[in-house]
């Protein structure tokens, strides 16, 4: 009898087993990481966005416009050139009759002595002065000695054709490129106009100062 209400207990427990609900350990669903093959690639990365060669030298221009009108000329030599920085008082840089001058990073750097920047194309007086007269008188007022404003601002283009000597930055250096700050005319001669532009030549991957051009009318 005993065995009897055995085998009746083993067979309720079976039938309860076999009809219970599935337990959490019965099924296991593991997140994996996505491959390539299952759609890695759609993954989002946010990374800013690159800036372009035109933004980079626009604003190394603005800080280098800032250094040259306080004479910081220690934070000039930081993006400048390793070759030194040309000076050139009229835009034919590069020309064989150019008044230009090259500046090794010890002379910008160094005493301010009395510097010959070229000879004067109207009257062909040298230009001589110190670096800080030279960027007050040549670079920051006209030819009329009147404050300089530079309000427009191109990159590698200028504002106005020819003042009689041509710019010659795209002729004589093509790898080049360049930042204009022009300031127009203020008399009725329109001859009062002046141009400055940052030249930047590539350096181990790096735009670095080349040289400073000056242009106004001349002959």
């Amino acid at each position: 009898m005993i065995r009897l209400y055995v085998f009746i207990l083993i067979l309720v427990l079976v039938f309860m087993t076999a009809c219970s609900p599935l337990t959490e350990k019965t099924i296991i669903i593991e997140n994996e990481p996505l491959s390539e093959a299952d759609g890695g690639e759609n993954e989002v990365k946010n990374e800013p966005p690159s800036s372009t060669e035109e933004e980079i030298l626009l604003e190394k221009s603005v800080s280098l416009l800032s250094s040259l009108e306080h004479l910081k000329w220690e934070e000039i030599t930081e993006i400048s050139h390793p070759d030194g920085v040309v000076f050139s008082s009229f835009a034919n840089i590069g020309s064989f009759d150019a008044a230009e001058v090259v500046l090794a990073k010890e002379e910008l750097t160094g005493n301010d002595h009395e510097i010959l920047w070229g000879h004067d194309l109207l009257s062909g007086k040298e230009i001589t002065a110190t670096k800080a007269n030279y960027v007050d008188k040549y670079l920051f007022h006209t030819i009329m000695g009147e404050p300089v404003n530079y309000e427009t601002v191109t990159y590698n283009s200028s504002s106005v054709n020819s003042g009689g000597t041509l710019n010659t930055i795209s002729e004589n250096y093509p790898d080049a490129k360049y930042v204009e700050y022009y300031s127009k005319a203020t008399d009725e001669s329109g001859v009062t106009w002046q141009a400055m532009r940052f030249v930047f030549k590539e350096h181990q991957e790096e735009w670095l100062l080349y040289a400073i051009v000056r242009d106004v009318h001349s002959p």
